[in-house]
């Protein structure tokens, strides 16, 4: 039955989305495309402050000549080696590319949810599991948005997931090599290697630090040194700024937004993305929160068994990071929903399903869009949701422990 509802997933998930046009994987399509034909210096063309509809010239035209005028192009932002290694995708029409990213992208979020189960120790049934997880993935706006954008975020998701239920398991070179394939693609995965560190695992922390340095060190040998310096402007350039959508979910949106109603500055929004120079205060309180984050998990989880242990912080990151980092976008809290049906043990984790896809479901959010409004209220949503699940991860694992010490002992 398990696989029974993972296949219809899949298939559900395909259905909904096939045919339509994905704007973040243009970023890889077209990167591919001025790679294979030696336009290096359009790879990074972007607008100032790169994240942003509007499109270069360039990438209009081949836009246009692949047949696809009235569409919607977005730069590309990640490392170099990622265009070299689209390149073939050029052959293909975007939209039939699309399509077969798709398939590719269901299948990863279905394994994702299982990886997700293997790592939380397995707490119910398989089949309750991928019920659990068929639900947050056709309904939740975070997989509908990934798969909607062809989002390399559902890989990046599935290949660190892979590389902690490996350090499970025991295998640690896989894990390191694993984690560091994900990092590779986004650096943000880069922190799970404290996972690794609390378990004091050097080999896959080893592991993780050769494969990666490999993997920078042929990007470089063979893309050349000048593209991944533009890569890292660009990243730079991102980090100075706020970029405000209702897909923002993260500290630092939430705390402009809210100080700007307050101050009575907030304009009225009637677009669908805005974008402001980040206040200083605002990139300090968030890495203080992070930082406060981590030292909280930790307290928590440093006295539990292995596999837990491993499991809580997994989960922790998973919330904190996007939490707590420059670009929360909703797909970025896939991680932590492959995870969400282990919070609790039994039935009571349904319920906590039940409650969260309610919390993320995309009508939901989808209508709040339109009206004029001096905040995004989905932001609102999405970012106390996801604290409060950090907030009750870390304070389960407290009460847990406290009450196997005042358990009274066997003799």
């Amino acid at each position: 039955m398990a696989w029974a509802i993972a296949l219809g997933t899949c298939a559900v998930l395909i259905a909904q989305h096939w045919g339509a046009w994905s704007t973040d994987f243009t970023a890889l399509y077209f990167a591919g495309h001025f790679w294979a034909d030696g336009a290096n210096d359009q790879i990074y063309a972007a607008p100032p402050l790169v994240i942003s509809p509007e499109m270069p010239p360039d990438w209009s035209a081949a836009l246009s000549a692949a047949g696809h005028a009235d569409e919607q192009t977005y730069p590309f932002i990640y490392p170099p080696w990622v265009a070299a290694a689209a390149a073939p995708l050029a052959r293909l029409d975007p939209q039939v590319a699309m399509n077969a990213a798709l398939v590719v992208n269901a299948a990863l979020v279905v394994g994702a949810a299982f990886l997700g189960w293997c790592i939380m120790g397995r707490p119910i049934s398989l089949t309750q599991w991928m019920a659990a997880a068929a639900i947050l993935a056709i309904l939740g706006l975070p997989a509908q948005s990934a798969l909607a954008l062809g989002q390399t975020q559902i890989l990046v998701v599935f290949l660190t997931l892979l590389a902690i239920e490996r350090l499970r398991a025991g295998a640690s070179v896989a894990a390191g090599m694993a984690l560091a394939a994900a990092a590779a693609l986004k650096l943000t995965p880069a922190a799970f290697v404290l996972v690794f560190l609390a378990d004091r695992n050097l080999r896959a922390t080893a592991a993780f630090l050769i494969s990666g340095a490999a993997i920078a060190a042929l990007s470089v040998l063979v893309m050349g040194w000048d593209l991944h310096a533009t890569y890292l402007e660009r990243l730079a350039t991102i980090s100075g700024h706020l970029y405000i959508a209702f897909i923002s979910w993260s500290l630092e949106p939430a705390l402009y937004q809210l100080t700007d109603a307050l101050a009575g500055t907030a304009p009225l929004h009637t677009g669908r993305e805005y974008h402001y120079a980040k206040p200083g205060w605002i990139s300090a309180l968030s890495k203080i929160g992070f930082l406060l984050a981590l030292v909280a998990l930790w307290c928590a989880t440093r006295t539990l068994p292995r596999p837990r242990r491993i499991a809580v912080q997994t989960f922790g990151l998973a919330l904190a990071i996007p939490l707590f980092g420059p670009l929360g976008w909703a797909h970025y809290y896939l991680t932590a929903l492959a995870l969400l049906p282990g919070l609790v043990s039994g039935r009571a984790s349904l319920a906590i399903v039940a409650a969260v896809a309610l919390a993320i479901a995309t009508p939901l959010h989808i209508v709040l869009i339109d009206p004029p409004r001096l905040v995004f209220p989905q932001i609102f949503v999405g970012v106390p949701l996801f604290l409060s699940l950090f907030v009750a991860l870390v304070l389960s694992q407290r009460f847990a422990h406290e009450a196997t010490n005042s358990a009274p002992q066997p003799g």
